[in-house]
């Protein structure tokens, strides 16, 4: 009988981005579902455990991922309970590529994007073939990950859901007053590695809309190592009166943005879901994406806002300009965003779609 279910995460700090909030939003669900189900429940992650209450129940490794991959394997190896073990990143599941088959407990991976987008090393071949189960965070990941599985590979759809913050901290008061309202806004990091995230695609866009609407501004939250080069890219282009890039500010903070902007837009070709959407969703915004990708399993073209062509910047400025000059519509899409994601992407439609993946896994193993 399992009587442990162990998550394996590669990080959960809070300035990780959409991975590391997923593996927040995983670890709650999983807690939860061993609490329903009457078994113990631990953590392993690869940072260090430095109080923050997501780490609460979980072992740090200082970052090591060879203390990581030592901590994982000394539970499958030493313990005499029986467990259930889900990674949430295939990268920690490279142990069990090492191991050998009986050591191995029963375990779930989950495929969240560019991390399974490519041809994969032995052990992460390895880990991945000798799963229980698998599990995709949109269909778009599926589809891109295929070709580099194992054959015979099964890999579920279950898509993230958001949970709700509760009401806490206090937003960046002057920054908000200096930005007012009706912007739009773009969240996420700014990372030299990851330019597929549409920056400057959206900032190459700006010119052409600002000659139709003059006063249209771009608010950008959020930093990283390229902040400085699009921030130069601003200049160069000659909107930096317009676009306003606020740095890393507090969840409270980006909460009040989306709550201030008229629509969110981050045109990302890569994204494997994309949670700032929901966040967006949340907050009654609209949202502007790409179409053909992961977003397009979220927003609802012309219904919860616009879906345009990967490097068409003439059809992201149309859609820009369209609901920037209706505020009207911008309330409409707004409106039924927050429809959908109540109806689809709340953190209990999550629950229940990983559910039924966590009974297997469990089942798997001789629990009940």
């Amino acid at each position: 009988m399992i009587d442990e279910l162990v998550h394996v995460s590669a990080g959960l700090r809070e300035d990780g981005g959409g991975a590391a909030a997923f593996a927040r939003g995983l670890g709650r669900a999983l807690r939860r579902y061993a609490s329903r189900r009457g078994l113990g429940f631990r953590g392993l992650h690869l940072a260090r455990s430095d109080g923050h209450p997501a780490h609460d129940g979980y072992a740090g490794s200082g970052g090591s991922r060879a203390r990581l991959a030592a901590a994982v394997a000394g539970l499958e190896l030493g313990g005499a309970r029986r467990r259930a073990l889900v990674f949430d990143h295939p990268g920690p599941a490279r142990v069990q590529g090492w191991l050998p088959a009986p050591a191995r407990s029963t375990y779930a991976v989950a495929l969240l994007g560019v991390d399974a987008w490519r041809p994969l090393a032995g052990d992460r071949r390895r880990a991945l073939a000798g799963a229980t189960r698998l599990f995709a965070i949109s269909r778009h990941t599926r589809e891109r990950a295929a070709p580099f599985l194992p054959a015979g590979a099964r890999v579920e759809v279950v898509h993230p859901g958001l949970e709700e913050p509760a009401p806490g901290g206090a937003p960046r008061r002057p920054l908000l007053d200096e930005l007012g309202q009706g912007f739009a806004l773009a969240v996420g990091r700014m990372s030299a590695r990851e330019r597929y995230k549409g920056h400057d695609e959206l900032l190459e866009a700006w010119p052409a809309l600002a000659a139709d609407l003059p006063d249209a501004r771009l608010v950008v939250a959020g930093d990283g190592d390229d902040r400085p080069r699009l921030e130069a890219r601003a200049r160069e282009l000659g909107i930096a009166p317009a676009v306003r890039f606020t740095g890393w500010v507090s969840a409270a903070t980006v909460a009040a943005l989306y709550r201030r902007a008229a629509v969110f837009v981050l045109p990302s070709r890569d994204e494997g879901f994309g949670l700032v959407y929901l966040e967006a969703m949340a907050a009654a915004r609209p949202c502007l994406a790409l179409a053909g990708g992961a977003p397009a399993e979220i927003v609802a073209d012309g219904v919860t806002g616009r879906l345009v062509a990967a490097g068409d910047r003439a059809a992201l400025r149309a859609a820009l300009a369209e609901v920037l000059s209706d505020p009207a519509l911008a309330r409409r899409w707004g409106a039924a965003a927050r429809a959908r994601f109540e109806a689809e992407f709340t953190f209990a439609a999550f629950e229940r779609r990983l559910e039924p993946v966590l009974d297997a896994l469990v089942a798997a193993g001789g629990g009940s």
